[in-house]
């Protein structure tokens, strides 16, 4: 939905009201354990959609406990039954004049507030415009290298800023694990490795952390691959901390599924 707003296709309102439906499920418990971790991680960076979710869990918890409220208030009313008297049709029309002005107070609070959300909106919508434009810029840069053995970006022959290229073993789960240092100045950084002789159509890379979280992955068919079944990788290195990494192979099967075909491990040191 936020890419069909960038596009668009959508306008922000209806990416609003998502992310409130999204907030209800979440504080209704009516996601799946994974769609929760989802919500957490990756859902609640910013500080105006955790503010959404105080103010929802703040509704909700009122709500619960609003009938019982009503049903003390009944009570006294009934306690005090014979001393009400019926309201003359001014008080009624006084009280018509409140309920109007009160609805009008309530709209235009509303009305703030939903324009408030448009522009946090549209300044999201420019920040992530921004955002793709300096990647896509990062990321033609990153292609153009133009020495397989060093990984240097062409024109920046002479830069600090050189790509460190590793080649990870071919086979896996070594018990030594192949060094690949990162230089502190490198921007990105590529891995090269072979594949063996294909036998499914696509396949897809992961990129795991030593404790198993994935930190990047692709998809590719098997028809792109080189005549010597070479495929290289381009990260930013910032995502490479000191560490041990698993680069796992997963291809199709005949379901449409993937399974893993092979686990390469090599270890990141930092310069």
């Amino acid at each position: 939905m936020e890419a069909a707003v960038l596009a668009g296709e959508l306008d922000t309102l209806t990416l609003q009201i998502a992310e409130d439906e999204l907030i209800d499920d979440y504080l209704l418990g009516s996601i799946t354990r994974e769609e929760r971790c989802g919500f957490e991680e990756q859902f609640l960076i910013t500080e105006e959609r955790r503010q959404k979710l105080r103010f929802a869990s703040a509704l909700i918890e009122y709500s619960r406990k609003k009938p019982v409220e009503d049903l003390s208030v009944k009570r006294e009313l009934t306690s005090r039954a014979g001393t009400w008297v019926l309201l003359s049709w001014k008080s009624t029309a006084y009280i018509a004049v409140a309920a109007s002005v009160l609805l009008a107070v309530l709209a235009g609070l509303e009305l703030t507030k939903l324009r408030q959300q448009t522009e946090v909106a549209q300044e999201t919508r420019n920040e992530l415009t921004r955002l793709q434009a300096g990647l896509a810029a990062d990321n033609r840069r990153a292609a153009q290298v133009i020495e397989p053995s060093t990984g240097i970006p062409s024109g920046t022959e002479d830069s600090v800023d050189r790509m460190p290229v590793i080649e990870v073993a071919t086979a896996t789960r070594d018990v030594v694990p192949p060094r690949f240092s990162v230089p502190a100045t490198a921007r990105f950084a590529r891995i090269d490795w072979n594949l063996s002789e294909p036998l499914a159509e696509s396949y897809r890379e992961v990129l795991l952390s030593g404790s198993g979280k994935k930190l990047w992955a692709q998809e590719f068919p098997a028809a792109t691959l080189s005549p010597a079944n070479r495929s290289s990788i381009v990260l930013p290195a910032s995502i490479l901390v000191p560490g041990i990494y698993h680069l796992r192979l997963d291809r199709e099967t005949t379901g449409g599924q993937f399974e893993e075909s092979a686990d390469y491990v090599f270890r990141v040191v930092r310069e």
